[in-house]
C-alpha cells in the first residue's frame, strides 16, 4: 500500500456499534465474539499501517440509526495509536487528498470552502474526550462559512 501510494480507510466505528447494540439488533453472541475480533485485528492494522507510512482517512459505513455513533471512530483512531492532530487529519486534508479534492477542501486556506466546528475543548488534547461528548463540546458550526448553530 505504501509503495503504491494507497490510503486506508478503516471503518471501527461500524464493528465498535455493532458490538456495542449488535445483540439488540439481532446479531448472535457468537456473532458479537467476531465483530470485537474483527475491531481489534482493525486496531492493529492501523498501528501497522502508520509505521509503513501509509495515509489514513476516516471512514465509518455506519447507516441509518447506527449514524449517531460516527463521531466514536475518532476516538478509536486514537485508541490505535494516532495522535489526535492525525486523526484530524485522517478526517481533513488526508480524505480531501484521496478524493483529489484538497485543492477545494481539506484545510482552513484562502480560496477554500470549509466547514468548521467551534470547540470548547482542544481537540489536540483527546480526540475521544471532545468527540464522544461533541454535544457538549461544540459551541458553533460554519457550513461553508456560514453559522449554522450557535450554543446557548
Amino acid at each position: 500500500m505504501a509503495k503504491n501510494d494507497t490510503y486506508l480507510v478503516p471503518t471501527l466505528a461500524t464493528y465498535d456499534a455493532l458490538a456495542k447494540e449488535g445483540i439488540q439488533n439481532g446479531l448472535s453472541k457468537e456473532m458479537i465474539a467476531k465483530v470485537d475480533s474483527v475491531l481489534e485485528s482493525g486496531k492493529r492494522a492501523i498501528s501497522i499501517a502508520q509505521e509503513a507510512g501509509i495515509k489514513i482517512c476516516y471512514g465509518s459505513d455506519l447507516l441509518a440509526e447506527m449514524r449517531r455513533h460516527q463521531l466514536t471512530g475518532l476516538g478509536l483512531l486514537e485508541e490505535s495509536g494516532m495522535s489526535p492532530l492525525q486523526v484530524l487529519q485522517s478526517a481533513t486534508i488526508n480524505a480531501a487528498q484521496l478524493l483529489e479534492l484538497d485543492t477545494e477542501i481539506g484545510s482552513v486556506e484562502e480560496g477554500k470552502v470549509a466547514d468548521l466546528l467551534v470547540l470548547k475543548e482542544n481537540p489536540l488534547d483527546s480526540i475521544a474526550e471532545v468527540f464522544d461528548n461533541w454535544q457538549d463540546t461544540y459551541r458553533a458550526v460554519f457550513k461553508a462559512g456560514q453559522r449554522v448553530t450557535v450554543d446557548g
